[in-house]
């Protein structure tokens, strides 16, 4: 048999671990198949605000996601599968995205699972010993996250920073569907569609889509399909992730990202500081939770820049505005 995969985007309404469990029983043949603890027992009541990521929600919500005792079951329940789909010569694959929102119940339990994935897998005698990997997804504030639990082993993790796609990825990215279409695209649309993404995956994607769509029954895509599809792009994204992001920051950290706007696309934090009458010391923690929160980011020491393209370019137009 051929690996066993489970995906799951982290979510506030249920378990990360124990909805991984379930996927996996779904895909396991019936000779291996055994129904994973019970979550229904374990649900418990989440009141107050919830952080779902990019949108606050406020209020009550019920919840099934189970305490850490009670998702030490699903540990032990995965690695036992873990072993027995082994044994017939697949493997076990767990995916989490956006991991930067997990709990500390679904953390602790999933340190858990791979500290005792480690040990089952040297008391094996077998030398391929037992073939299950883990694979984690977040924004950057993932890693400390991670590195922090007290359940996680940090030296056995590796960390690999996903950065900007240099032009010629961008451009493979872009032309590549629309060669595979049949179809061909104006070098002035293609430049149009690189220069405005930056090189970001989301935004080539949206731009590329958009693009797609204000041509959809031509053969060739023309520069002026690339401008209305990167306008309407623009849009969505200016309003669905600039705008966004800026109503959930605090008012030091909405500062720091206004200086840093009026100083240009980058800027030393002792600048900032100095502009904001306020010590160094002071903006350490709204600069932490702006790079964690992947708004800004850090190509060198003290350098702050924006993390997502265009951005601070937003941010100025919308003070300007305002």
């Amino acid at each position: 048999m051929g690996w066993v995969t489970g995906y799951q985007a982290v979510h506030t309404h249920h378990s990360t671990i124990a909805t991984l469990a379930d996927s996996i029983a779904e895909q396991l043949p019936r000779r291996l198949a055994t129904k994973p603890p019970t979550k229904g027992a374990t649900q418990r009541a989440a009141t107050g605000g919830l952080n779902l990521g990019v949108v606050q929600v406020g209020g009550e919500a019920t919840r099934t996601t189970p305490n850490v005792p009670s998702l030490q079951k699903y540990t032990a329940w995965l690695i036992d599968r873990a072993e027995a789909v082994t044994e017939k010569g697949g493997g076990l694959l767990l995916m989490i995205d956006e991991a930067q929102s997990i709990d500390r119940a679904d953390l602790e339990a999933l340190g858990g699972f791979m500290a005792e994935l480690n040990r089952a897998a040297t008391r094996r005698v077998d030398p391929a010993r037992i073939k299950a990997a883990v694979f984690i997804a977040g924004l950057p504030a993932t890693r400390a996250k991670l590195a922090n639990a007290t359940s996680f082993s940090a030296e056995r993790l590796l960390f690999n920073t996903l950065k900007h796609l240099s032009r010629p990825d961008a451009e493979r990215a872009i032309l590549g569907p629309v060669l595979d279409a049949g179809r061909s695209i104006e070098p002035e649309a293609l430049e149009t569609l690189v220069t405005r993404s930056g090189g970001y995956p989301y935004f080539i994607q949206l731009n590329s889509y958009h693009t797609w769509e204000a041509a959809p029954d031509t053969a060739t895509i023309t520069h002026q399909n690339a401008i209305q599809g990167c306008a309407e792009a623009q849009e969505r994204y200016e309003d669905g992730v600039f705008r966004t992001r800026l109503e959930k920051l605090s008012a030091l950290q909405r500062q720091l990202v206004d200086t840093l706007a009026e100083i240009g696309d980058e800027g030393h934090i002792g600048d900032i500081a100095r502009r904001m009458n306020r010590a160094t010391s002071d903006l350490s923690r709204p600069r932490e939770h702006l790079l964690n929160n992947g708004i800004l980011s850090s190509p060198q020491r003290g350098l702050l820049t924006e993390a997502l393209p265009g951005f601070l370019h937003f941010v100025r137009r919308e003070n300007q505005q305002g």
